[in-house]
């Protein structure tokens, strides 16, 4: 039997003597990814409509936190229908008398901003209900706030940067921190930053959308948004008006 929701099942089948042995298949790694990518795209490969740096793959499959192979699938099929679109679109505004035959030669090829498009196109398929995004906000877009951002550095940064260097110290990486300040002076815009800047995805989630009336549908929202978070590891989940 398979589910992508276990907490969601009846406690009678989890008990023993129905399922006896339990399998989590978690979400690949960057690593299977890449492998996941590379199977996907072996058909372009082969008809040698690939034009795409092997770097340039290994840094689309560390950046899909939280894609499964479906997820992985879609995006090369929506960068090949990119690649199509562009190869339809050059054919129509460049076929003169005389070239046709050389129109017909030009075939489509799938290259890396195909690729990147399609990033921005597809989401996680289990991280669709969240508001996931990948941030483009740099340190250089915050204004000031120097002492700030080298605490957020150290907080959020420096831990996966430097793991093994804190480790040898027996330092213990912080578990949460919280920005507090008036309205207006940039919290949100920092906490961008720090997941632009490591690379992490972003979860934005406001305070009063985890709040129910219903006895334990808070705390199973909040359940649920840490699991979604988990699938898309590495990640910021930020929770504006957490009061």
């Amino acid at each position: 039997a398979a589910t992508n929701r276990p907490a969601a099942l009846d406690a009678a089948l989890r008990r023993p003597g129905r399922f006896d042995v339990e399998v989590e298949v978690p979400p690949p790694t960057p690593a299977g990814r890449l492998a996941i990518l590379h199977a996907r795209l072996r058909a372009v490969e082969r008809a040698g409509a690939l034009d795409v740096a092997e770097a340039e793959l290994a840094r689309l499959a560390a950046g899909t936190h939280g894609f499964v192979a479906a997820d992985l699938a879609a995006l090369v099929d929506e960068a090949s229908l990119e690649a199509l679109r562009e190869h339809v679109e050059r054919q129509r505004e460049g076929c003169h008398p005389g070239e046709q035959g050389k129109q017909q030669q030009d075939q489509p090829r799938l290259l890396a901003r195909h690729l990147a498009a399609a990033r921005q196109r597809i989401s996680p398929s289990a991280l669709r209900e969240v508001a996931v995004e990948v941030p483009d906000v740099r340190w250089s877009d915050v204004g000031g706030l120097e002492s700030v951002k080298q605490r957020l550095r150290e907080a959020v940064e420096w831990p996966q940067a430097h793991a093994q260097a804190l480790a040898r110290v027996g330092a213990r990486a912080p578990r949460g921190t919280l920005l507090f300040g008036p309205p207006g002076c940039s919290k949100t815009m920092l906490a961008k930053a720090v997941a632009t800047e490591c690379g992490l995805s972003f979860i934005s989630v406001k305070g009063p959308e985890l709040l129910s009336k219903y006895v334990g549908e808070s705390e199973k929202a909040v359940r649920s948004l840490f699991a979604r978070a988990r699938a898309a590891a590495p990640a910021v989940v930020f929770f504006d008006e957490i009061d």
